[in-house]
């Protein structure tokens, strides 16, 4: 059985290759409920890249495509509940430049920051 410190850097060093890898978003959760929330978008996010890669031969593009709108009724939810806790807080929204053209959003307030260099 490893020890401790050599599973530990184990884990640091797969860590590590992933930030390195274009399609890897590294997040600093700052509380529990952030990392539960992101156990779930990642294994969603394998989930529906399976879907997506087996649209048309083992699942319809209807059931896909039906999936794929409640994870986005879920997304918009979650902006929405974002949008209110930050205005409570007393916090600034902060959406990638990636994220407000997918959504359409051309605010003054949330852009030109730090954020605006953040890649998908």
């Amino acid at each position: 059985m490893p020890d401790v410190g050599s599973l530990m850097e184990a884990i640091k060093n797969r860590k590590l290759r992933l930030a390195e890898k274009d399609n890897t978003i590294v997040v600093h959760a700052r509380t529990t409920d952030t990392r539960l929330a992101y156990a779930f978008l990642d294994t969603a996010d394998y989930a529906i890249k399976k879907l997506r890669d087996g649209m048309g031969y083992k699942y319809s593009p209807e059931e896909v495509a039906e999936i794929i709108g409640e994870y986005n009724k879920i997304l918009k939810d979650l902006m929405e509940f974002t949008m209110k806790v930050t205005e409570k807080a007393g916090t600034e929204l902060i959406l990638p430049k990636y994220v407000r053209d997918i959504l359409g959003i051309d605010d003054v307030e949330t852009s030109g920051n730090k954020a605006d260099n953040q890649q998908p």
